[in-house]
């Protein structure tokens, strides 16, 4: 079953993020990515699981290795852009010991998502930033398999 994470975290203004928040619930999304002083405001919308990098979320999210803690209990995401050989590294080694790792192709390459599909799928979650439903077809059906979901 693939995953759609919903981001909107990007939005200055809460009543479009509550908006964007009751929709994603609406459509059946499995997370939404909120700002901090969201999080319990996203909880009393409905039952939906709560990324944020604040440990009071259900899954944090961090961007860096050093981060990645699980003695809270809680599940953790791992952050990156894909801009170098180097960062697929990173998130392949991050991917190693977090739950989820979420991936941000600025300049959409299959190649990297072939690499980290490859040496990922099973060890965790690989949940793929897309601008639109083309990159999203692309993200979930790279090497047939695809990543397991989208934000």
């Amino acid at each position: 079953m693939k995953e759609l994470w919903v981001k909107t975290d990007h939005l200055d203004d809460w009543t479009k993020r509550k908006k964007l928040v009751t929709t994603a619930l609406e459509s059946g999304a499995n997370a939404v990515l909120v700002r901090d002083e969201d999080i319990e405001k996203g909880r009393t919308l409905g039952k939906i699981l709560i990324v944020s990098n604040n440990s009071d979320a259900d899954v944090i999210m961090v961007d860096s290795i050093d981060k990645i803690k699980k003695k809270s209990g809680k599940k953790v995401a791992f952050y990156k852009e894909i801009r170098s050989k180097d960062d697929e590294r990173e998130i392949a080694s991050a991917g190693k010991i977090a739950d989820f790792v979420i991936v941000n192709a600025l300049d959409w390459k299959i190649i990297p998502l072939e690499n980290l599909i490859a040496e990922l799928k099973g060890k965790t979650k690989i949940i793929v930033e897309v601008k639109d439903a083309k990159e999203a077809k692309v993200a979930l059906e790279t090497l047939e398999i695809g990543s397991d979901g989208v934000l």
